[in-house]
């Protein structure tokens, strides 16, 4: 990991679960909201995130269950109301949330004046930036970047905006969906935690990876 790190220009770092550890709080905030369904619908709801799937926006997550599960098409004022009361359940816990072991170290160590760092989540751009300046990060990251556009749609984004080459960029993320992210873009990706299937990476990537238990130590 050392060696894909101090080769790079730019590190790109999911939040959930990669500097903050708040999986679980969407994760539980989610089921809360499907309990009105019954205990059932609220459990499909957390075997959806247990199989990889967390990284995936809200937005599609509401329509995917309500589809899926509830077998209806939510209207855009339901949609709307599911959205504001998970980000009333979440955004104080994951300000609230313990720091990933090492992470703020690491980030003062790699990236402060060495290299751009920017935060690339599925959750919505206003909340995640709410979230980076009450947790006082902001002067850690040259970019805070969220929904409703895709992690994909982000990287170009930013690729332009600070003229970086995916070569030069790693990307640090939780879930199977952050390997596609930066799979897709060309970039190398550092797995944090135990959530991702190393197998399946070891598979299909085409690019440099590593995992780390955390930031400690690095």
């Amino acid at each position: 990991a050392k060696e894909i790190i101090k080769s790079k220009s730019a590190l790109v770092f999911d939040f959930d679960g990669v500097i903050v550890d708040s999986f679980d709080v969407k994760k539980t905030a989610f089921s809360n909201l499907y309990l009105q369904y019954g205990e059932e619908i609220a459990n499909k709801v957390l075997e959806f995130h247990d199989s990889g799937n967390g990284g995936m926006c809200r937005v599609k997550k509401f329509k995917f269950f309500h589809e899926n599960y509830l077998n209806t098409e939510l209207s855009e004022i339901q949609l709307d109301e599911f959205c504001k009361n998970f980000s009333k359940l979440v955004v104080k816990n994951v300000i609230d949330s313990e720091e990933i072991l090492g992470v703020i170290q690491f980030i003062e160590t790699y990236c402060l004046n060495k290299r751009i760092s920017i935060v690339n989540s599925a959750t919505p751009q206003d909340e995640m930036h709410q979230i980076v300046h009450e947790r006082g990060l902001e002067k850690f990251f040259n970019g805070v970047y969220g929904s409703p556009k895709t992690k994909v749609e982000n990287f170009h984004h930013f690729f332009s905006k600070f003229n970086l080459k995916p070569d030069k960029t790693v990307f640090f993320g939780d879930l199977i969906a952050d390997f596609h992210a930066a799979e897709s873009v060309g970039c190398d990706f550092i797995g944090i935690g135990d959530r991702i299937d190393a197998n399946l990476v070891a598979s299909i990537s085409t690019n440099q990876y590593a995992f780390l238990d955390n930031f400690e130590n690095i």
